[in-house]
Order: C-alpha cells, then structure tokens, then sequence
C-alpha cells in the first residue's frame, strides 16, 4: 500500500466529518468545505442514503471475513512460536468475526488491537529465524491457507473503502437541505468511516507480516503455496 494511496483514502474520510450544510448542518459541528454543494436550491438531492448504508454493509462483512482469517492466520503462528496464550486469545478474537456482522467499533478496535500485538511477536520470531519441531511446523502449515485469504481480501479493501468514502462524502454534502436524512447517513456510516479510516495501515502492516511468515515458513521448509505472489504485493 503506498504512501500516497493511504493519503488519499485518508483525507477522503476525513472530509466526511467536516462537511457542512450551511444553518441546518450547525447541530453537527460540521465545518464548511469550499467547493462542496447540495443538489440544487435548496441543499437537496436524490442520495439514496439506504443504498449506501447496504454498501457499507458489504464492505463491512468483507472487512470480518479479512480481519477473521488474519487472526486465525496470527493465532496458529503464535502457537507454532510457543505462545500458547496469545495464540488462544487470537482464536477467541477471530471466531467474533465468523458470522461476518460485526459493526460495533469498540469490538473492532479490541481485535485489531490484538492483531497488532500478534504482530509484533510474530515478525520478531521471524527475524530471530529458529528451526521449528514437527508439530510447530504443521502449525504454521495450517497458517498458510488463512494469510492468503486474509491478504488476498485484505488487499482489495482500502481501494473499496475510499470509493465508497468518496460516495459517502457526495452524499452528505448533497443532503445539505435535509438534516434528518444526513444525521441517519453520518451515524449510520460511522463503522465505516472508522475502518476507512484505519485500514489502509492495518493491510499494510499485515503485509509486512505476511512477508515476515512467509520467509520464517520457507526456511523451516514449509510449503507456502502461492502466499509468495500474495505477499509480493506489499
């Protein structure tokens, strides 16, 4: 993920916040944005707000199946490591995000949170390097499926969040006239916004990971199928 696609998709999401409607926006303490209009006269257009709720909603069960598969990929190279404690506690996190319908934002920042912690002792391990047993390998065998899953959806979401980012931003802007409608879009998207905020980092650094496993794994003459095209990418 580059510097400059994560500058974007950031000060897209950001402007979501501080998009104002003149009068009728000074509830929200929004801030004006120069250049942005509503649909004609009277600050209004035809946002299909419901539209891109279900979107976000889309997005957000691809964003679960990402997250869960990175867990499951952490926790089974954690206990591969021997960190058997950490490793249970990544699998509670991941099976959270089986259903695929986890909005909540305190849900997400705790799990991402443990992924970063994972993170931290897993690309130490890898570049301490170390020969595995039998049984560790088989571990991080059993990681490989979930890391290409992960990254593979993982990859895809910061473009998709910033499209709909963009989306969102018209949207809010064109429901100047209609702050009824734009308070349910704005609350309605703040999951969203949340993981657009942040994912372009979060991919990013699973990434680095992944490159981190993927050269641990080969050394302990594990096959890691086409995880090394994956990992490539980052």
């Amino acid at each position: 993920m580059s510097i400059s696609r994560r500058a974007a998709l950031a000060a897209a999401v950001s402007v979501v916040f501080t998009i104002a409607a003149p009068a009728a926006f000074a509830q929200f303490g929004g801030i004006k944005v120069p250049g942005l209009s509503g649909g004609g006269s009277s600050g209004q257009s035809n946002v299909d707000v419901d539209g891109l709720l279900n979107q976000q909603t889309g997005l957000m069960k691809r964003f679960n199946g990402a997250l869960n598969n990175m867990l499951a990929a952490e926790a089974r190279t954690l206990r591969a490591l021997g960190f058997k404690a950490e490793a249970d506690k990544a699998d509670a996190e991941a099976r959270y995000y089986e259903s695929g319908n986890v909005m909540d934002k305190s849900q997400i920042e705790r799990s991402v949170a443990v992924s970063e912690e994972n993170k931290k002792l897993i690309d130490q391990k890898a570049v301490e390097g170390g020969l595995l047993t039998a049984e560790g390998k088989k571990e991080l065998a059993a990681a490989v499926p979930h890391y290409v899953r992960g990254m593979t959806e993982g990859a895809q979401l910061p473009p998709e969040f910033s499209k709909w980012a963009n989306s969102l931003q018209s949207g809010v802007s064109s429901l100047s006239g209609n702050p009824t409608q734009a308070m349910k879009l704005k609350d309605g998207a703040a999951p969203g916004i949340y993981v657009a905020q942040n994912v372009p980092t979060l991919v990013s650094k699973w990434g680095q990971t992944t490159k981190n496993f993927t050269a641990f794994a080969k050394k302990n003459d594990v096959d890691v199928g086409n995880l090394d095209n994956v990992a490539a990418k980052f």
